[in-house]
């Protein structure tokens, strides 16, 4: 199931005035309880809360709940312990996930979370949920859930999995942008952010402004035959142009070009500010990546040359051997096996137990 095409007359109107509500706000409560309720509609649910981390643990939850008794989230940090959704969705990011596919009928109703959840008030007979963002500062993860046992079926899933992406998007900007746009307009809050290389186009492709940052990297990528006045750089303009063609739903992601030197990667993030439905604001923000060296840690120079280019990454930053795969252009089998033969030439057993001896901690 793929594009608004799947959804039938009810669904695509419900959906337009979801990503509508998304997109009316910078303030993260504004969004979420103008547009939860029309989301509930779209999938058929009964409540839902969707929660926002700085931290690890149960205390650092940020809870905006739907239809949930306070109560509720009030004893979550008794039923963290407990919560087989979390740990779900965790392990497959970005996929929604149906409570049958975390965790068995007979185990769920002998669950401490479910049980203590209907000490609450509260049926948690059937849930639906949805890691949202996950890294090393903050996480956020949406869940659904229906008080009577009737499953959520594969369509309603899948529309969950079509306007994630826009959801995923709302949280992102509300998070950058929302507590300094309650005093100025989204455009200076953008510009407000130190050290961000960032330029903002209106609809129609037009710059009308950028961080001093952006300058910067802008006078070091491009030569200036490409940085006339008023206009950008093709391959910005390139980047622009793929995410404006898209539908209302798809713009809601973020679209991600890569322009690859020998010594550094420029990663161009582009992705909608709220405005008109249709007729958003583009942010294209600048990102270089510096290539890990293997001369950075001469310790691996004991490696074959790809060995080197994979420990090197390995060692850092947190990419999975997918991501590796990905950036090298090779299978992630093949990074699999070449990362198993580090192992034993640098005679460890572990990331983090090459990381010690790479950065001289260990040995």
């Amino acid at each position: 199931m793929t594009g608004e095409r799947v959804l039938n007359d009810r669904e695509r109107r419900l959906a337009f005035d979801f990503l509508s509500a998304l997109g009316a706000s910078l303030d993260l409560y504004t969004v979420l309880n103008d547009a939860s309720s029309v989301l509930l509609r779209l999938v058929s649910a009964d409540s839902g809360a969707l929660a926002v981390s700085r931290g690890p643990r149960p205390e650092d939850y940020e809870w905006i709940p739907t239809n949930l008794p306070p109560e509720f989230l009030r004893r979550y940090d008794e039923m963290a312990p407990h919560d087989f959704i979390r740990e779900s969705v965790l392990r497959r990011p970005n996929l929604v996930l149906r409570d049958s596919e975390m965790i068995e009928r007979g185990t769920l109703e002998r669950n401490e979370m479910y049980q203590r959840a209907r000490d609450c008030g509260v049926m948690i007979e059937q849930a639906m949920s949805v890691m949202l963002h996950v890294d090393h500062r903050w996480q956020s993860g949406l869940s659904l859930y229906r008080h009577e046992r009737r499953p959520f079926v594969g369509r309603e899933r899948d529309v969950l999995q079509l306007v994630t992406p826009a959801i995923t998007n709302a949280v992102r900007n509300c998070r950058r942008f929302g507590e300094i746009a309650q005093s100025v307009s989204v455009h200076d809050a953008l510009l407000a952010r130190r050290g961000v290389a960032a330029i903002i186009v209106d609809a129609r492709g037009v710059e009308v402004g950028r961080t001093e940052a952006a300058t910067s990297v802008l006078e070091a990528w491009f030569p200036p035959a490409e940085r006339r006045p008023g206009g950008l750089p093709s391959s910005l303009r390139e980047a622009l142009a793929r995410a404006t063609r898209e539908s209302p739903i798809q713009q809601s992601e973020a679209r991600t070009l890569m322009i690859s030197r020998a010594e550094a990667d420029l990663r161009l993030t582009c992705f909608a500010l709220p405005g008109r439905p249709g007729v958003p604001t583009w942010v294209i923000e600048l990102e270089e990546v510096p290539h890990p060296s293997a001369t950075c840690f001469p310790v691996l120079l004991r490696l074959t040359p790809r060995q080197q280019e994979i420990a090197a990454r390995l060692v850092s930053s947190g990419s999975s051997y997918k991501e590796i795969a990905a950036e090298l252009e090779v299978g992630e089998g093949t990074v699999r096996t070449h990362v198993q033969n580090i192992y034993r030439a640098m005679k460890v057993r572990s990331r983090a137990e090459l990381v010690a001896v790479v950065r001289g901690r260990r040995g």
